[in-house]
């Protein structure tokens, strides 16, 4: 069935753009290094971007920073870069497909309060491996607190913020409030009631396609700007962020 609907509905560009498309999409790592699967959630999001063009998207994962720099030399679309990452200002981006907020996780006993990134001067913060954010965040790390790179998996670095290894977890979530992040949050381990999600989120960062200007690549942002454009008119990106 699927075939005969493309057949049928496919976009008028589908027949010209016949060939997969290279995406580039960060890599996800295991506590061993190994690489993980992509994400149901976004398996399912970008599925519905592959059908909505009538073309197919060669994954291509690597470590963020590695990601970065393929797309700044052309090598593909690139997806879920922030906006004001790009400090070179060579890539053209699509319109936002949607928004995460960017929680931090940390200890009760600690009662940390946290109004700006100058309030974690001095804390030692975990994030996953090869992650970047946003520039002022960028500016100040290492600098004014410390990262450390972990692998995609919650339990781990739970289990080091617990045992007083990081002050903070950051913890990227489509959710609205720390009540729902905390509720939705999948994970089986008893210290998590010594635990808290702090009720601002440190950022919130638009969820993009992204591609060189000059390179051919970049002709896929208008047509991925009309799928967002309907998409959002007809409720179909929305239900898939909330229902995953």
């Amino acid at each position: 069935m699927a075939a005969v609907w493309l057949s049928h509905c496919a976009p008028v560009w589908a027949e010209e753009d016949s060939s997969p498309v290279p995406l580039i999409v960060r890599q996800r790592t295991g506590p061993d290094g190994e690489m993980l699967p992509m994400t149901a959630f976004n398996r399912e999001l970008l599925g519905y971007f592959e059908r909505s063009l009538g073309a197919r998207f060669d994954y291509r994962p690597y470590p963020w920073k590695r990601a970065a720099a393929l797309a700044l030399h052309g090598e593909g679309l690139l997806w879920g870069m922030p906006k004001d990452a790009d400090e070179t200002g060579t890539l053209v981006f699509s319109e936002p497909v949607y928004a995460t907020n960017i929680w931090m996780v940390a200890r009760k006993a600690d009662k940390l309060k946290v109004d700006g990134l100058k309030d974690l001067k001095g804390k030692v913060l975990s994030a996953f491996r090869g992650c970047r954010y946003t520039g002022e965040f960028e500016a100040m790390r290492d600098k004014l607190f410390r990262v450390e790179e972990d692998p995609d998996s919650f339990v781990i670095r739970l289990r080091k913020l617990h045992m007083g290894r990081v002050d903070v977890v950051l913890l990227h979530s489509r959710r609205a409030t720390a009540e729902e992040v905390l509720k939705n949050l999948d994970v089986s381990l008893p210290e998590i009631d010594d635990l808290v999600i702090l009720p601002k989120p440190m950022q919130r960062e638009q969820i993009r396609f992204a591609a060189l200007r000059d390179s051919p690549h970049a002709k896929w942002i208008p047509k991925l700007n009309q799928i967002i454009a309907k998409g959002r008119k007809k409720g179909e990106i929305q239900k898939i962020v909330e229902d995953s």
